[in-house]
């Protein structure tokens, strides 16, 4: 799907891929709602089988960060394995998609004010750049 930004981006030369791709074309304007809603429809999370491997092969790190979200959030020690290893995977795959997101974040944000310093790419894209530019910092 083709928008402004895009195009922009395209004439730009910078390469969008991945998580920040999906994000541009999802319409949202936060990435917290955005990684809340991918984490929610991964095959990862849906299927306990899946989610009880994702949690076993995560790092220690991972492991302990999803406990802890999943300990603020309330009461799961009455839930069962599969309930349980679902929740810890939606918080695991949530906080890859939020890292690997703000990551590309950061690289296109870098790019763009590279970009704008250029008078040519100032005249032609300048409040488009702008505008993507503010966007990005406060999504």
């Amino acid at each position: 799907m083709k928008n402004e930004y895009t195009e922009c981006l395209d004439d730009l030369n910078l390469k969008v891929e991945g998580e920040l791709l999906d994000f541009i074309h999802s319409g949202h304007d936060n990435t917290a709602d955005y990684c809340l809603e991918s984490a929610d429809s991964s095959e990862d999370v849906i299927y306990y089988g899946k989610a009880e491997d994702l949690f076993n092969s995560a790092s220690s790190e991972e492991r302990e960060e999803a406990e802890s979200m999943l300990f603020d959030c309330g009461d799961y020690e009455r839930d069962t394995m599969s309930v349980r290893f679902t929740k810890l995977s939606f918080w695991i795959v949530y906080n890859r998609i939020m890292e690997s997101l703000s990551t590309q974040i950061e690289g296109l944000l870098s790019g763009l004010d590279e970009r704008l310093e250029d008078p040519k790419n100032r005249r032609l894209w300048g409040s488009i750049i702008e505008d993507m530019i503010i966007s990005l910092e406060n999504s």
